[in-house]
């Protein structure tokens, strides 16, 4: 019996080894066909040239983003924890702080003040 599940951790191991060696391989090969890529020729549906090439459209995004969707229903209980407090300390510094000191509320109130039937203004 203990043979069995030695067998069976061996293979599991060895299934392992075997992915990441693929996807290494994978990723090497797109790493030289997106680097084989003529970046400048690419032309944009707005007329300017310097736009990029997507290789594969539709069909490298729809991979691309079942991939991170499979990743990240693998992630745990904590790691997602963790993320949403750090997401959530982001938004609150965004909303106190960020826009408060950004040059769009600086924009807003310099209207606010010009524009305002209180200061002289019109609206």
């Amino acid at each position: 019996m203990a043979h069995s599940h030695l067998t069976c951790h061996a293979l599991f191991s060895y299934l392992q080894y075997l992915v990441c060696i693929i996807g290494g391989l994978l990723l090497l090969c797109a790493s030289v066909i997106l680097s084989c890529i003529d970046q400048y020729k690419g032309q944009s549906n707005f007329g300017r040239s310097g736009g990029f090439l997507c290789p594969f459209v539709p069909w490298l995004p729809i991979l691309c983003i079942v991939i991170n969707i499979y990743l990240l229903i693998n992630l745990g209980l904590g790691t997602w924890l963790r993320v949403s407090v750090w997401l959530l300390a982001g938004i609150l510094i965004y909303i106190f702080y960020g826009y408060a000191h950004s040059k769009a509320a600086k924009v807003e109130k310099a209207y606010m003040r010009i524009g305002s039937p209180t200061h002289g203004g019109t609206t």
